[in-house]
């Protein structure tokens, strides 16, 4: 049986952006997930992962409308617990990107991964970008599709 794990945080983004604005990132996200896992051990994983995800956004006025993210990391699972990092690449037709960084700090009961993130700028629009929050997903189905929910808020400068 092939396992499926998750990473990444989707942003998203518009071309309609305000600056000194801080924007709400209670969202979610629809991903896909391509893990690489080598079993170390009984109950002791290690892994690559790469992650695609689109946003489900709807208002053009939000600073990350119309962006897809490719995310990419490692994780390391051992008796029922996960740790990871990684980073993410978010970006539109425009050429706009934002970057971010996202750790994973654990398991959650339903088999999916949460974690925080942080915003490392990017570049045009989202030069200076910052923010930050929290992420979960649920488990990956067979093929690898997960739904992410993000917390948080990004702001403009």
């Amino acid at each position: 049986m092939r396992t499926y794990f998750l990473t990444g945080l989707f942003l998203t983004m518009a071309t309609y952006v305000s600056a000194g604005e801080t924007f709400d990132m209670n969202r979610t996200a629809k991903g896909v997930s391509e893990p690489q896992m080598h079993q170390n051990a009984q109950g002791h994983l290690i892994g690559n992962l790469h992650s695609t995800l689109t946003p489900e956004i709807s208002d053009a006025a939000h600073p990350f409308f119309g962006m897809t993210g490719d995310c990419t990391g490692h994780i390391v699972i051992k008796s029922g617990s996960a740790r990871g990092a990684g980073t993410c690449v978010y970006g539109n037709a425009d050429g706009d990107t934002a970057l971010l960084e996202y750790a994973i700090i654990g398991l959650t009961a339903e088999g999916g991964f949460h974690g925080t993130w942080v915003s490392h700028g990017g570049t045009d629009k989202m030069a200076d970008l910052s923010g930050g929050g929290t992420w979960f997903n649920t488990a990956a189905a067979e093929n690898g599709t997960y739904t992410q929910h993000v917390n948080g808020a990004i702001r403009l400068p």
